[in-house]
């Protein structure tokens, strides 16, 4: 079975170059590799399922960092915020690779 998180890695906005052809959000970058059938409509259905559990009420990563991991709004730039989705992709994957899917 592809990893998800492996498979969204190349569409995920790199944090410097313009987000044109990128995408932002780790959720969008695992449907954009759904899309280009790196990994099947189930796959991405988890992969997603597995963002949503972590991220708990919040919608985005900002928000999470801001209420949960003690963050003040503002205090990260863009591209730090970015790096952090990268960070977290890498653990997502390395826990997907182990076997978790929730």
């Amino acid at each position: 079975m592809a990893n998800p998180f492996e498979a969204a890695r190349p569409y995920l906005w790199n944090g410097s170059n313009g987000v044109k052809y990128s995408e932002k959000y780790i959720c969008h970058a695992i449907g954009r590799a759904e899309k280009a059938r790196r990994i099947t409509a189930h796959q991405a259905l988890w992969a997603i399922n597995m963002i949503h559990l972590r991220l708990g009420e919040h919608r985005t990563v900002e928000g999470w960092l801001c209420n949960e991991g003690g963050v003040r709004l503002g205090e990260m730039s863009c591209e730090q915020v970015q790096l952090y989705r990268f960070l977290w992709l890498d653990e997502l994957s390395r826990i997907w690779n182990q076997g978790e899917r929730a």
